[in-house]
């Protein structure tokens, strides 16, 4: 699932980082939210891996069958 969308990813992220460990993040970028930008800002993530299921909408949708996924995608 989306890791960003766990009610705890902020207390996680920044447990983790206080305690000095790595942080990568996958996500595929449809639900990044401002308050998900300060948390990745915030807390210095190693990295962002970025899963792109499709081109065009058309196979994005065919791929995740989630038909506003790849313009939520562009547009963050």
């Amino acid at each position: 699932g989306e890791c960003t969308l766990m009610p705890n990813f902020g207390h996680v992220v920044s447990e983790a980082r206080r305690n000095h460990m790595d942080v990568t993040i996958l996500t595929n970028l449809t639900t990044l939210k401002p308050h998900v930008i300060d948390i990745l800002t915030n807390n210095a993530i190693s990295e962002i891996r970025v899963s792109i299921y499709g081109n065009s909408a058309e196979k994005y949708k065919e791929f995740t069958k989630f038909a506003a996924g790849y313009q939520r995608m562009i547009d963050n």
